[in-house]
């Protein structure tokens, strides 16, 4: 949540956009009418001008307060990533950006109040002799010029940002799961702090801790953070920082003369040691709120230190001019594209040319709106539905005699034998989050385990590793996961991260993999360079996908790295080909035109604006297939302002020379609305697809349990796939 500067209120949601309420009415704005992704990471006010950001699962949206405007920010801007996870800035106005899997990116604030990419941060992606750890191997470094680590961090998983404002000079606090590290205002490296728990990580890696390491002595280990994982940072009107940690509460420290305080559940009076948020109010109150213990209030101030509170340039609270009215008119949503956009619009997309060197691997944007309802969506060319056949997996599509797979846990266990765990929770339920079961016909809620919750989360494995043969081509590679736990002890700490590789293998080496377990992650570290994305606080549900281009021979290998936390989970993985479906500048004939209507008048007339506007829907879907590497990382801002004006065909045909009649609405309805299902934009096309229209099975049923009068219940399309 935020507040800007008119006073009105900010709050992001999971899978909805945000809403605004300016203290009579409230308003909500979602993908094709505000922010770039649907789910909401983080809100910031930027001090200059007061303009909203917000970090979303599909970039970085901006609301321009005084222009009433909106502009997202995505990798075509400079980001890492897509998926940012916190915001903050420095006092002239530059952003820090902490994305998921991917360190810091930093936008300079130039001429006009633009914003230009000028650095990224980040971590080396091991660290130890042989790239042994995930994590460093030291648990604490003032840094000098020479450390390695200046101006690097401790791990690209961020969680949190503070530029500190009570204090002579802006100074930068990094939040991650290895510790904080401390920067300058230029972005070079001060010190950094583990937590006491990094010896137990260094003796908890594959083949145990590296010959040679010693644990720091104790009256270091002493000084050192309570644990790695910190949630979140804060600073209090003192300059004292306050940090959040997963399973320890909350940690204060005064940059300024050292002194420390723990706030444990026993000292603090906490109700939880899950610390989400901290809000450091005036004269030494706070606010403190938990994962599952919702958010307790100072019944006392609290300082650390006894110091006189001193005015900085830096916490002097920008002034405003703002028009005195009872209630501020609430945000406009983004505006229709003119007549001469559209045309701009379309001839540019025109004019790009296939990638030459597209990279193998793209992490793509998250699916935090579909949940269980995957069929129709997901899963086109083969789907494994996991552990939903009595505990073993269930394979469904078309084409699921062209892939093998197999899944396995890491050899880092205690266990003898240890394996893979299959299972199932709930074999019914109504839960929307629960997976669509094409074996049962309703839902089931089942997952693959790699057994962590058997060893200490100090261990780094076992992880779920699992590897697919599928023909040559491009492929969307999706993976859902649902902490139905989530909220409940152990099983809400879970934060996993997801690399993709392919490698070429023999098929003897594919077999040994999948059966007998070999050394599956000396395998994986050592081919090439993978992408990775990150999955936490996934109660809600959601698809990690990936583009990926596999040649002949090729294996998709895939580590789901348990990271640290709690045992890791999978409920499904899904294929779905990029290239299969054709478009209407290859086949007019593929369009679904169901028949002839005024609506074919329309798309033949290039005076309509409608014309423009489905033939760039169209033109996107080439450049899907011919160009996808582009079209996954930057076609989605040119697609969002065509979808915001097809929304009114709620309506009618917005600005149509012709007079467009009840039936030919439906038509278009589902024509627009099948354009953009193929575009896989599922988000965007829950927007504007008004129909109702109930698809038949087409044999479906003759390979599932799935029985006819289950029908209805889904919406399935797979006609289109013959």
């Amino acid at each position: 949540m935020a507040i800007d500067k008119l006073g009105r209120l900010w709050v992001g949601h999971l899978n909805s956009g945000v809403s605004v309420y300016n203290g009579k009415d409230w308003k909500n704005y979602d993908v094709v009418d505000g922010p770039i992704g649907e789910r909401i990471f983080d809100i910031k006010i930027c001090p200059k001008d007061g303009d909203v950001w917000m970090a979303t699962s599909a970039g970085i949206s901006r609301y321009k307060i005084n222009k009433d405007e909106w502009e997202h920010f995505t990798r075509e801007n400079g980001l890492p990533e897509d998926q940012a996870s916190v915001l903050a800035f420095k006092n002239d106005g530059t952003l820090i950006v902490g994305t998921q899997c991917y360190g810091l990116a930093i936008f300079n604030r130039i001429a006009n109040g633009n914003y230009k990419f000028y650095q990224k941060i980040d971590a080396p992606e091991r660290f130890g002799p042989g790239n042994c750890s995930p994590v460093p191997l030291e648990p604490r470094e003032p840094l000098d010029r020479r450390h390695p680590l200046n101006g690097r961090l401790l791990s690209n998983l961020i969680n949190d940002i503070i530029v500190t404002k009570n204090t002579d000079k802006e100074t930068i606090y990094v939040a991650t799961n290895a510790g904080f590290v401390k920067m300058n205002d230029q972005f070079k490296g001060l010190s950094f702090w583990r937590g006491r728990d990094y010896a137990d990580k260094v003796r908890g890696l594959y083949g145990g801790a590296p010959k040679g390491w010693q644990q720091a002595p104790k009256e270091i280990m002493d000084q050192l953070l309570p644990e790695d994982y910190l949630t979140c940072l804060a600073e209090d009107e003192q300059g004292v920082i306050w940090l959040g940690t997963r399973q320890n509460g909350t940690m204060l420290a005064d940059a300024i003369s050292g002194k420390k305080s723990y706030g444990t559940i026993k000292a603090m009076g906490y109700p939880d040691n899950f610390v989400t948020k901290i809000l450091c109010l005036s004269g030494g109150e706070y606010l403190v709120g938990f994962y599952g213990g919702g958010v307790v209030k100072s019944i006392k101030p609290f300082r650390l230190v006894d110091r006189k509170l001193e005015k900085t340039r830096f916490n002097i609270a920008p002034t405003f001019s703002v028009t005195k009215k009872d209630f501020p008119k609430l945000p406009s949503p983004i505006k229709p594209l003119t007549a001469e956009e559209l045309r701009a619009m379309y001839y540019k997309l025109k004019k790009i040319h296939h990638q030459s060197k597209p990279p193998k691997v793209l992490a793509l944007n998250d699916d935090w709106r579909t949940q269980g309802d995957w069929i129709d969506r997901y899963g086109r060319h083969s789907a494994v539905q996991c552990a939903m056949a009595g505990g073993g997996d269930f394979f469904g599509g078309y084409f699921l005699h062209e892939m093998e797979s197999c899944a396995w846990i890491g050899k880092n266990y205690r266990q003898k034998n240890d394996q893979i765990r299959r299972w199932i929770h709930w074999f019914t339920s109504n839960d929307k989050r629960v997976l669509q079961c094409l074996w049962s016909g309703g839902r089931m809620q089942a997952e693959w385990d790699d057994h962590k919750e058997a060893y200490p989360m100090s261990l780094d494995g076992p992880h779920i590793y699992s590897m697919y043969k599928v023909p040559q081509g491009k492929y969307i590679l999706s993976f859902y996961f649902f902490n139905k736990d989530g909220h409940d002890g152990a099983n809400r700490l879970r934060d996993c991260v997801i690399s993709v590789k392919t490698m070429k293998l023999s098929n003897e080496l594919f077999e040994k993999l999948g059966n007998k377990g070999i050394d599956a992650e000396r395998e994986f570290i050592n081919a090439r360079s993978n992408i990775t994305t990150r999955v936490n606080n996934f109660w809600g549900g959601v698809y990690k996908r990936f583009l990926i281009d596999v040649e002949k021979n090729e294996y998709i290998t895939v580590q789901i790295n348990a990271n640290y936390s709690f045992n890791t989970i999978v409920s499904g993985v899904f294929f779905d080909p990029v290239g299969k479906l054709k478009s209407l500048n290859y086949d007019t004939q593929s369009h679904q035109l169901r028949q002839p209507s005024k609506w074919v008048t329309i798309l033949n007339d290039v005076s309509a604006d409608s014309w423009w506007r489905v033939n760039i829907l169209d033109q996107s879907l080439c450049l899907r297939d011919n160009n996808s590497a582009w079209f996954y990382t930057k076609g989605r801002k040119y697609i969002l302002p065509i979808t915001r004006s097809l929304v009114e065909i709620k309506e009618g045909v917005p600005r149509s020379p012709v007079v467009i009649d009840k039936k030919d609405k439906e038509i278009i309805r589902s024509d627009v609305g099948s354009l953009l299902r193929e575009l896989q934009l599922f988000e965007i096309a829950d927007k504007v697809d008004f129909t109702s229209t109930k698809y038949e099975l087409y044999g479906w049923e003759g390979r599932t349990a799935l029985r006819r009068d289950k029908v209805h219940t889904y919406k399935w399309n797979w006609e289109k796939f013959y």
